[in-house]
């Protein structure tokens, strides 16, 4: 899909910035003179939000979404928030939107923002591109929205990951470490049965300083992972621990 869609960075690209205003006024509403404003200002690099995206098929646009500091709602501590998310209609189906959001949520953390944040009527579809639910917040406009959470622990752990993704060392903070655990979990695909051995060998691709045995304990104590009785099998947990959930329990 990446070879067959462009995705843009609107600040990289001034050509098709009225294009693109006015393409997300027709999805919104929200007047493009708005959203030109916006884009310019991210063209401009004063700050690093706001940002806005785009992916391309030739020359047309068939999806976008930017990053803004509030979306409209009361929790302001809440920040930066992804916004405008929007897939052309004949293009949906086709994993467009969540190759987008990580691509946005990687440019983010690279910018020095590795937690995004975004409000959403839709009750499943961002946990499937790897956001978890965070609160219900009040819009500005008086309804009620679920916000979403996406942490890049990749960026977090930068200093214990070598250049293909591995960990060099499992951290001594309690904080990292628990970046750690999660940031495994994501590899462990779910609903499948490892034996121990396939766990190891899952868990050897991932690190780099050969003791899978500690990782896939720390990975049970902390509940990502269950086990049989007889320690044979091996499964990720159907719901997962939260990041506050983990940080209250073991501090």
């Amino acid at each position: 899909m990446e070879n067959e869609f462009k995705i843009v960075k609107l600040r990289e690209n001034s050509e098709i910035n009225s294009a693109a205003a006015e393409w997300f006024h027709g999805k919104w509403g929200v007047p493009a003179d708005t959203y030109l404003q916006s884009i310019e200002e991210c063209r401009q690099r004063k700050n690093k939000v706001p940002q806005w995206y785009v992916v391309m098929d030739g020359s047309r646009i068939i999806a976008g979404m930017g990053v803004i500091e509030n979306d409209f709602h009361e929790r302001r501590d809440l920040t930066p928030n992804v916004c405008a998310v929007y897939t052309e209609e004949e293009y949906r189906g086709r994993g467009l939107a969540k190759m987008l959001l990580d691509f946005v949520c990687d440019d983010m953390a690279e910018m020095g923002f590795p937690v995004l944040y975004l409000i959403t009527s839709h009750k499943s579809f961002y946990e499937k591109c790897g956001w978890e639910f965070f609160c219900d917040v009040k819009e500005d406009c008086g309804k009620t929205a679920r916000m979403y959470r996406h942490i890049s622990y990749r960026t977090l752990l930068k200093s214990f990951l070598d250049s293909d993704g591995r960990l060099t060392a499992y951290p001594a903070k309690r904080k990292m470490k628990l970046y750690a655990l999660i940031y495994l979990s994501t590899f462990i695909e779910k609903n499948r049965v490892y034996s121990e051995r396939k766990l190891n060998e899952l868990l050897n691709e991932r690190h780099t300083f050969a003791d899978p045995a500690t990782l896939r304990r720390e990975l049970y104590n902390h509940r990502f992972i269950d086990r049989s009785a007889d320690g044979s099998e091996y499964r990720l947990e159907e719901i997962q621990p939260t990041l506050e959930e983990l940080e209250k329990k073991y501090g």
